[in-house]
């Protein structure tokens, strides 16, 4: 059994069906994209972030709220894997989070940054954005 150095936490986009409001299934366990991240890094635990998914800054801004949260008392170093908006979430939650904060890394896929602003280098290890807009 592997050591679990890090954890990482899926935090899905908008949803675009308010009718629906359906969580999009690639962060549930058994999906291609969880599969993916528990093979190829066996120490980590893979779980979701849930937040309603609305497509007002308001309902993102509520949701980093709540990531910020999870993040400061997760027992080992966190790594998120955003999608779309969600990678806004996660921004924001990790702007917001206390600077002592054990964070490894953000992935964004997808992510339309509403505001690009550099990270400070010694607080916050970077960041990686797959086919969206990104500083690092």
């Amino acid at each position: 059994m592997a050591i679990r150095e890090f954890d990482i936490i899926l935090v899905h986009g908008t949803k675009l069906m308010p009718r629906v409001m359906r969580t999009p299934p690639w962060v549930f366990p058994g999906s291609p994209m969880h599969s993916a991240l528990e093979a190829s890094f066996p120490g980590a635990e893979v779980s979701r972030f849930e937040w309603r998914g609305g497509n007002l800054h308001s309902d993102r801004l509520d949701a980093a709220d709540r990531l910020s949260d999870r993040l400061e008392f997760a027992d080992l170093a966190v790594v998120v894997v955003a999608h779309s908006h969600g990678g806004n979430v996660a921004r924001a939650a990790l702007e917001a989070a206390a600077p002592t904060l054990n964070f490894r890394g953000l992935v964004t896929l997808g992510t339309p940054f509403l505001q690009f602003k550099r990270w400070q280098t010694d607080r916050r290890p970077g960041m990686l954005s797959l086919a969206g807009f990104s500083i690092a």
